[in-house]
C-alpha cells in the first residue's frame, strides 16, 4: 500500500468518532484508507500528503461515520476503489459486504462464501488487511466459538462496533 499511496497525490484528515480517532485516505475523490490512529497497522502521515478537510469524499465519510454511530445508518456508500490485492484477498474483500448490519460469521463460514472455502487461515489474513475499516465491515467476523479475535483497530474497538450494531439492529 505504501507505494501505491506515494504514487499518486494522497490526502488525509482526521475524524473524532465514538471508536477513537480515526485517520482517512484519500486520492482523488476516493477513500483509500481508514484506520484508527492509535493503531499498529495506521500508516504515517508522510511528504508530499496534504492535509484536506474539504475534500467531499471526507465530507461525505464523516457525515456517514456520524450517523453509523448514532445507529442512523448500517452500510457506507462512500465512493473507493476496488483494492488492490490477491485474487483470494479480493474475493474475501467482496465477501465482507455480505455479512448484514449486526450479525456475525465466523472465518469458516466467510471462506465457504468464497472461490477459497478450505483457505480459512488464508481468509483471515484476507481479513486483516482490509483497509477501510467499518467500510468494509470485518469487525462482523469472529472466531468459530463466537470469540473475537483479529482486529488490527484492537479487540475492545472491535467488541464496541458489535455492541453498537446489536443495540441499533432492527
Amino acid at each position: 500500500m505504501k507505494r501505491q499511496l506515494e504514487e499518486e497525490k494522497t490526502a488525509y484528515t482526521y475524524a473524532n468518532t465514538p471508536i477513537g480517532k480515526l485517520l482517512l485516505i484519500a486520492q482523488e475523490n476516493s477513500v483509500v484508507g481508514i484506520y484508527t490512529v492509535l493503531s499498529q497497522c495506521c500508516p504515517a502521515i508522510e511528504a508530499p500528503w496534504e492535509h484536506d478537510d474539504r475534500r467531499a469524499c471526507f465530507q461525505t465519510l464523516q457525515q456517514q461515520l456520524s450517523d453509523y454511530c448514532a445507529g442512523k445508518r448500517v452500510a457506507f456508500t462512500v465512493d473507493h476503489p476496488l483494492l488492490e490485492g490477491t485474487p483470494l484477498q479480493k474475493d474475501v474483500w467482496q465477501q465482507l459486504f455480505t455479512i448484514p448490519y449486526g450479525e456475525q460469521i465466523s472465518y469458516k463460514a466467510l471462506a465457504e462464501r468464497t472461490s477459497y472455502p478450505k483457505a480459512i487461515r488464508a481468509v483471515a489474513s484476507a481479513v486483516g488487511k482490509n483497509r477501510l475499516l467499518l467500510v468494509l465491515p470485518c469487525h462482523r467476523v469472529r472466531r468459530g466459538d463466537g470469540t473475537p479475535v483479529g482486529f488490527a483497530a484492537g479487540l475492545p474497538i472491535k467488541q464496541q462496533l458489535v455492541d453498537l450494531e446489536h443495540r441499533f439492529r432492527t
